[in-house]
């Protein structure tokens, strides 16, 4: 989009083309979305910045560092039970995320962590997914650790191929070693 004849008022950033671009948000409401489990009402609630925050620094944590670079991660299903009890809420008689005093949303009415861990799997990591797309939450990899996840695959599979043959070769001579009838 040409942004050179558009009226410069407002916050103003600069893309990465170097070209200036207003930022406007008129709305700040929250995406909200219905969710039943066992016919209870919840709210699965857009992340807020401090849920964001949480994840992200949750996130960090489970990252295993090698030089500065993340390399793997370690407790990582940790942060989607986490993110989902950041964003679900016990549906308000309105069927929307209940507000409090002060029209924010009421923490109160968060589903805790405790409650989403005994919940199964196939039930948290949908909303897990669906918060983190509504989120924006998704981080894309560098091209750097998109090679570094391809070398590692190939790697793998090159030892399965070693196995593989290893196997063939082991089943190959024993079965030459033994006595035909």
């Amino acid at each position: 989009m040409d942004t050179s004849n558009l009226p410069l008022s407002g916050p103003v950033t600069t893309a990465p083309n170097g070209q200036l671009v207003n930022l406007f948000w008129d709305d700040l409401e929250p995406i909200q979305l219905p969710v039943r489990v066992m016919g209870k009402p919840y709210v699965l609630v857009e992340a807020d910045e401090d849920a964001a925050v949480k994840y992200r620094n949750a996130s960090m944590k489970a990252a295993r560092l090698d030089d500065g670079k993340i390399v793997g991660f370690d407790k990582v299903g940790d942060v989607e039970p986490l993110l989902v009890s950041l964003c679900l809420y016990y549906a308000g008689h309105d069927g929307k995320a209940p507000l409090d005093a002060l029209g924010d949303f009421d923490r109160t009415k968060l589903v805790p962590l405790k409650k989403v861990l005994m919940w199964p799997a196939r039930i948290v990591k949908p909303l897990f997914d669906r918060v983190k797309d509504i989120s924006q939450l998704e981080e894309r990899p560098t091209k750097e650790v998109l090679l570094k996840r391809l070398e590692d695959t190939l790697q793998q599979l090159r030892s399965l191929d070693e196995g593989s043959a290893k196997n063939w070769l082991e089943s190959t001579a024993s079965t030459s070693d033994s006595p035909t009838s």
